[in-house]
């Protein structure tokens, strides 16, 4: 399948540089098997003819979640957690006890709204971010730690869960055009 070809899927073509890729081609191969063909290609084709410089496997998921909540089988807070939780990873935190953890680049775009969060942190020594929030639901434990390049903890911010959520959908996930 070559990147412009929405027509047509053969699984012995497909070649992933990174497992995500691998991971929403799986997913798209499921809707697209499932019902939602014509509105996944159709928003796959849209979309790479929109922009034939966009990368074809963030095109794909786009045109997927497009697909998914055009049929009315998914809301748009179903979609959005499972953005979120696609990236994070459980940990039992010494501090925290059990966590779900998303791992953030320090950016341009991040820095604008940890900055205001972390206060005066020396943003020269930030190697990464992690947002954190309990594993349970029930769990009121939320934050943003920033830490250097060697791992170590060098800020731990305590933020409302619900104020997380909405940073992170809002700000980190932001909807599709």
């Amino acid at each position: 399948m070559t990147e412009g070809d929405a027509s047509t899927w053969n699984d012995d073509e497909l070649v992933f540089a990174e497992p995500w890729q691998g991971r929403a081609a799986a997913l798209a191969r499921a809707w697209v098997d499932a019902a939602e063909a014509g509105a996944f290609r159709s928003g796959l084709s849209a979309t790479l003819a929109e922009d034939p410089t966009a990368r074809y496997f963030e095109s794909m998921v786009g045109a997927l979640e497009a697909a998914a909540l055009g049929s009315g089988r998914v809301a748009a807070d179903q979609l959005d957690r499972a953005r979120l939780t696609a990236a994070t990873y459980a940990v039992t935190d010494p501090e925290h006890g059990a966590i779900e953890v998303l791992s953030l680049l320090v950016d341009e775009g991040n820095r604008v709204w940890a900055v205001p969060l972390f206060g005066l942190v020396d943003w020269r020594r930030v190697h990464h971010l992690e947002a954190y929030w309990g594993s349970a639901p029930s769990s009121s434990v939320a934050g943003i730690r920033a830490f250097d390049r060697e791992e170590r903890p060098l800020a731990d911010v305590p933020v409302e869960r619900a104020k997380l959520e909405r940073l992170l959908s809002d700000v980190l996930f932001p909807p599709r055009l």
